[in-house]
């Protein structure tokens, strides 16, 4: 919907919109979407649809898109607020000259924004501000999860500039989790008031960004704490920076600038844990040390003091773009699916051109995974190897992590599978006829070189003596050969010999 087109509709009454922004939403009203109004089921935005859009329109004194509001006496306050299953679109993707706002938040509680994608928003995509008389006091109260933040840009006008995908702000905490940011100047930021903070939790922080309006570009680190201090070497330094802070499993692809930049001394505390980094070293600090040296030191995390601050388990030097990918069809379409594992967390694009989906919660990298069909759905299942040799699945990607052989039998079987590292997974049993796509047999090569299959549904079996060759495994391609229609038919799968 065209927000501006659909009210706007008296060219000589300019101002007409404006009368109708913001759209204030009620107490306990849901905003969602569905996939049939005849018989709705679940939300039109999934992993693979975008969902309906709404449209701000051109932009206008009143800056706010949508209000959800806790602050007017004359009224009963909007706690109990869902949105959800939409796109929600500003003015354009570009850098905005203007402070529009997608969401704003104001001292409402219970609120949750999930599942859904916003972008073109100059001021803020999403803005959580607490009441004047406080009423958001714990991270739990505002969720923002599970959704695509991206290309809310604004470049530098003096010593102001905006961009942010979420900022709180004026005493408001929020759980900021699991979603996906690309092309924000912040995408996550926060004032210095007292009170205020954030707890950012596994997510996704793509390439883009790092540029709003300068020759040399300052102030561009993708999660921000404000300042209430001014130092001498820059404004906005120093002095508090807002209330308390958490930074736990989120992947950082961006590397324009910092990662994180904590702009004096949070009053409780900020946490850094389990956070994955491309930058060289997690932190160098402090004061006028950093401000020198700072330009020439490749660090996720720019502090001025490290006074409460506490940093434990962060990985650096992991750029996982374009390095940590795979496929497999993990939404049961028949299409793969891109794959990212971070080293945090989990991820797929559907069909490899849709948004960003969280799929789990993981610290395994790709090298420790193998991928198949083992159960009996149509989705990716993920295989790994425990520190006893144990094979282990999670099925989907999303389901906790349970011995292969009790998907077929109830009881744990000892010594049942080869080391992973020596086995690929098919589908090798000529008799197997059926146009299934699940995974039946492992392949493993022994140092011999002898090849030997078993099929999974028979964990206690022995590994059938197939044939051989003096080619190591990694030289080993594995495809459907059959020239017949019957081999056709059962998706037969053979190794393959590749020169050196």
């Amino acid at each position: 919907m065209d927000y501006s087109q659909k009210y706007n509709t008296d060219p000589t009454k300019p101002d007409q919109k404006e009368d109708l922004r913001p759209l204030d939403i009620g107490r306990c009203v849901t905003l969602t979407s569905v996939n049939d109004f005849n018989s709705p089921t679940s939300e039109a935005r999934t992993p693979r649809s975008l969902g309906p859009e709404l449209r701000y329109g051109d932009p206008g004194p009143k800056n706010s898109f949508l209000a959800i509001s806790c602050d007017e006496a004359s009224r009963p306050p909007s706690d109990h607020v869902r949105i959800s299953g939409l796109r929600i679109f500003g003015t354009t993707d570009e850098q905005q000259y203007v402070d529009t706002v997608g969401i704003g938040i104001l001292g409402c509680v219970d609120v949750e924004i999930s599942n859904i994608e916003i972008h073109g928003f100059g001021g803020k995509g999403i803005s959580i501000k607490n009441a004047k008389d406080p009423r958001i006091t714990e991270y739990s109260e505002v969720r923002i999860r599970d959704s695509f933040i991206h290309h809310n840009q604004h470049p530098s006008s003096g010593d102001h500039a905006n961009g942010y995908g979420v900022e709180t702000h004026a005493g408001a905490r929020a759980h900021i989790y699991r979603n996906v940011f690309d092309f924000n100047r912040h995408a996550i930021a926060s004032g210095s008031d007292k009170g205020t903070g954030y707890f950012a939790e596994e997510n996704l922080v793509l390439k883009g960004g790092g540029w709003h309006g300068r020759a040399f570009n300052h102030f561009t680190h993708i999660f921000d704490v404000h300042g209430d201090g001014h130092c001498w070497w820059d404004g906005d330094l120093c002095g508090n920076a807002g209330q308390e802070y958490h930074y736990h499993r989120n992947s950082f692809q961006y590397h324009d600038d910092k990662a994180i930049h904590i702009r004096g001394t949070s009053r409780t505390g900020a946490w850094f844990t389990q956070n994955v980094f491309p930058h060289d070293r997690t932190s160098y600090c402090c004061w006028w040390w950093a401000a020198i040296f700072d330009p020439f030191v490749d660090e996720a995390i720019l502090l001025d003091t490290h006074e409460n601050i506490d940093i434990e388990g962060n990985i650096t030097k992991t750029d996982t773009y374009g390095k940590y990918y795979s496929q497999c069809d993990f939404d049961g379409d028949a299409i793969d699916d891109l794959f990212l594992a971070t080293g945090a967390t989990w991820w797929y694009s559907s069909s490899g051109k849709f948004h960003w989906t969280f799929l789990n919660t993981s610290s395994k990298q790709l090298k420790d995974l193998s991928f198949g069909y083992f159960d009996d759905d149509d989705r990716c299942d993920i295989i790994t190897e425990s520190g006893s040799g144990r094979w282990l699945i999670s099925s989907g990607g999303t389901a906790p992590w349970k011995p292969l052989e009790q998907v077929w039998v109830p009881q744990v079987v000892e010594d049942a599978w080869k080391p992973l590292k020596d086995v690929r997974f098919g589908r090798f049993d000529p008799n197997d006829l059926s146009h299934g796509r699940q995974t039946t047999h492992a392949f493993y090569r022994n140092d011999k070189g002898e090849w030997r299959i078993k099929k999974l549904s028979e964990p206690t079996s022995d590994w059938e003596y197939v044939g051989g060759s003096h080619y190591p495994l990694s030289k080993l391609r594995f495809g459907d050969f059959g020239s017949s229609c019957a081999a056709e038919d059962r998706d037969e799968l053979a190794p393959l010999q590749v020169a050196a």
